[in-house]
């Protein structure tokens, strides 16, 4: 016979696997926020919660239970973002900020992406461009195109190693709690 705790609708829907990869998404997110949000402060861009924003984003897309998928996650973050911030800039100072240089900027990425062996880090790629594109346009008129390309450059590097690090350091407990096994989705 189930105890009542077992039969709980919260306690069949959430299992320490969940409170597990909630500790570790929390963590990674707000210090992936405040470290770039600092970054942002001492390198004094105009808007600092984009950078602290930025950040945490990154660290969104790369944080994963598995250690295997965080890797994968974060090389392939990294490529896009690398990518994502590299053409931007070209066709930024051939027509300014815009559409022209947005449109350049996403179909010459894709073509990038899928030309080299980098097929998987087209999303990154087209996140980062649109990031760089409308927050460049937003602060034209305080921000050059360089400093605002890599100070994106800058916080996905920062979303990206922090989730790499709470995922590589904490795995060992996971694993230690049997909580390696499970999906998210469960």
């Amino acid at each position: 016979m189930a105890s009542k705790l077992e039969s709980n609708w919260f306690y069949k829907k959430i299992r320490r696997y969940h409170l597990f990869f909630a500790m570790e998404c929390t963590i990674a997110l707000l210090l992936s926020y405040y470290c770039a949000y600092w970054l942002s402060l001492l390198t004094h861009f105009p808007s600092p919660q984009i950078g602290g924003l930025w950040g945490a984003i990154s660290s969104a897309i790369v944080i994963s239970p598995m250690r295997d998928v965080a890797l994968k996650a974060g090389w392939s973050r990294f490529v896009g973002s690398l990518i994502g911030v590299i053409i931007p800039m070209i066709f930024i100072y051939i027509f300014g900020y815009g559409i022209f240089a947005f449109a350049f900027s996403i179909f010459f990425a894709l073509i990038v992406c899928f030309l080299l062996p980098w097929s998987d880090s087209y999303h990154g790629a087209l996140i980062t461009i649109a990031v760089v594109v409308i927050v460049g346009h937003v602060l034209e008129s305080t921000t050059s195109v360089w400093f605002n390309a890599c100070s994106r450059l800058m916080e996905s590097i920062i979303g990206i190693v922090i989730s790499l690090l709470v995922v590589l350091i904490l795995y060992p407990l996971r694993r230690s709690l049997h909580l390696t096994t499970e999906s998210v989705s469960t």
